[in-house]
């Protein structure tokens, strides 16, 4: 057995692609031959061990993250927006009308969203990662600007 550990969700390092495994050494070691040298660089591993480290930090992210979720979620409703939340952090939104105009739109005000297109059962929606309280402020009102229901 192997346990993988991504750094990117809890400890708020997802732009580092940080991780690790924990396992019985013969395992592992068949995991190292297939990566390279310099998977992850110097400032990944001191961020990593400094995440680590800081426990009450990591809490606090968290608790921040939760509640940009809730006040995100109450956004979308106020707005009348259809979405599907896990426990996760992020949202599946669909928009009124085009959902790949919609996307384009808030891509041109500096809002990076993920289209799902016509997949199955998802499609016409767009994936969107929850983060602090100020990053979902100018979401919401790039996308009530974008669907016409701006203030």
């Amino acid at each position: 057995m192997v346990a993988l550990h991504s750094l990117s969700k809890t400890q708020g390092l997802a732009a580092l692609r940080l991780g690790f495994a924990v396992g019985h050494p013969t395992i592992l070691e068949r995991l190292r031959r297939v990566t390279g040298p310099y998977d992850i660089n110097a400032f990944a591993v001191v961020a990593g061990k400094a995440a680590l480290a800081d426990p009450a930090h990591v809490k606090r992210y968290v608790d921040e993250v939760l509640a940009a979720k809730a006040w995100t979620l109450s956004q979308l409703d106020r707005l009348g927006v259809r979405h599907s939340t896990g426990a996760g952090n992020y949202l599946l939104v669909w928009p009124p009308g085009d959902c790949e105009a919609v996307v384009q739109g808030l891509r041109a005000r500096g809002i990076l969203v993920r289209g799902m297109g016509r997949r199955p059962v998802i499609g016409g929606s767009f994936r969107l990662t929850i983060g602090l309280r100020g990053d979902m402020q100018r979401f919401v009102a790039a996308f009530a600007n974008v669907i016409g229901r701006g203030e």
